[in-house]
Formats: structure tokens, sequence, C-alpha cells
């Protein structure tokens, strides 16, 4: 099937996203649009890339135009640039290239935990309804994933999920953080939207699997003691349970270990 490189920017060179939370509304909304079609993507201030698949890549890519535009309707956005992907070597290059976005524009953030980029939900730390890995292997076969932790410094082992008791140590407000981080809602997990009731429903969860009380994340979850009652009946998928442990085990790496810059001649896996 055919890949392509689609690039996407504003003119003026004005920020897509204001925030934290406004960039993970719009990677929500990217996910939505692109589904299957969507190999991996990385937003960055200005611009946005994203490798696509399927021969329907011009309306997939003004798709995605629309997606960027309906959170900011006081931008203007150029067409969107759409280039082929030759060969898995390219593919595999510019899965690398979206990933190390943030390092290439100096944004300050770790690639590994930039929420403007696929990387998160490529390891499994991260769930965006519509976006999953299974395209992107099967368009690279010999993807792995401990590649991609070395092409971010972060060593080749396993992403091994936390345990009971490291959720434990952690503490409830880190816990409302990760399972906002896990479903890509705001970190004030503000409204009543299903994806921020869904990570507060996690968090009490969680919670609750490590032995802290729930009540210890009524003022984190912006609801009072009636609404934690509530949250702890509802059913939490494995999944979610899954993610919010490699979501902790990451963020641990990411500050256990020096980040080392990446080759920039180098190809990244599953390029041959």
């Amino acid at each position: 099937m055919a890949n392509y490189h689609v690039t996407i920017a504003v003119r003026g060179r004005q920020a897509l996203a204001r925030s934290e939370a406004e960039r993970r509304d719009i990677v929500r909304n990217v996910a939505r649009v692109g589904r299957e079609g969507l190999l991996a993507f990385g937003l960055v201030d200005d611009h946005f890339h994203a490798a696509v698949r399927g021969e329907a890549a011009g309306w997939c890519a003004e798709g995605l135009r629309r997606a960027l535009a309906a959170h900011r309707r006081d931008l203007e956005l150029k067409r969107p640039h759409i280039e082929p992907v030759g060969s898995r070597a390219y593919l595999g290059w510019l899965v690398r290239y979206v990933i190390l976005q943030p390092r290439k524009h100096g944004l300050g953030a770790s690639a590994a935990l930039w929420t403007g980029s696929c990387f998160q939900d490529l390891v499994g730390a991260r769930m965006l309804s519509g976006f999953c890995l299974a395209p992107l292997r099967n368009e690279l076969p010999r993807l792995r994933l401990q590649h991609l932790f070395e092409e971010l410094g972060l060593g080749s082992a396993p992403l091994v999920p936390a345990g009971d008791r490291e959720l434990g140590r952690v503490g409830p407000a880190r816990l409302a953080e990760l399972s906002a981080g896990a479903y890509a809602v705001g970190p004030a997990l503000n409204g009543r939207a299903a994806p921020v009731v869904a990570a507060r429903a996690l968090a009490v969860h969680a919670a609750r699997v490590a032995g802290l009380p729930i009540s210890s994340l009524t003022r984190f979850l912006g609801v009072g003691p009636r609404a934690i009652r509530e949250l702890a009946r509802r059913a939490v998928p494995p999944r979610a349970v899954s993610t919010l442990r490699r979501r902790l085990a990451l963020e641990e790496r990411v500050l256990e270990r020096p980040q080392v810059p990446a080759n920039p001649t180098s190809v990244a896996v599953g390029s041959r």
C-alpha cells in the first residue's frame, strides 16, 4: 500500500496549540480523523507532520487539516504538502523524524513525553481513540519498540509496567496526572466529556489497587465525595490500567536516564 508524508503548516508561524490541554485535544481529534490511515504523527509549534497510508492520501490530509483547524479557527493553515514515501527506508526515517521533532525544534521537553507526537501511543503509554500500532507494524514488519527507545537515548530494555507498589508511592496527585495523560485529556480534568470521566475512573481504580484512600483524590479530580464513590463503581478497561502502568514506567525511565542525542544521519528502525 502506498504511503505519504503529509506536512501542514500555519501561515505566520503562530502556534497550533497554546497550552498543554489544547495540544492534547488536538492529538485526540487528529487520531479520531486519521484512524487506520494514520501511521505516525508529530505536532510542534507551527506545523504538523504525519505519515499516512492509502491511495486517498489527499482526502486524509485534508481531514487532518480540518481537525487541526477546528481547534484554532483564528489561524490560517496552508494547504497540506503531500510527498510520496517510496520505500520502507524512507518510512522508517519518517517515523524517527516525527518522534524527534521536539528535539529538532528545541522545545525543551523530553521527546519521549512530548504529547504532540505518537511515541507514547506506540509504546502503550497513552490511548488515542482511532490510533493504534498495528498499521505501522504492517508497513514496517521489522519495527521493534526497543529501537524506538534507543532513538531517544532511553536504552533498549523492554518497558516493564509499574506494579501496585510503584502506584502507591506516587500518591493521588500524580495518579490523577497519569490518568489524564493516559487518555490525552487536559491535566486539570475539567468537564464531563467521556474521556475525562474515563480518566477520573481510572485514577480511582488505580488508587484502590495501590491501597490509597479514594477520598484522597477528591481535590485532584475536581469532584466531590459522592462522585468519587460513583466513579469507583465504574468498570475500567484492562487496557486502560495497563496504559497507566506503562505511562508511569515511561516517565520514571525518562527521569532516570540522561537523554543522548540521536545520530541525525542514522536510519530509523524497520527501514530495511
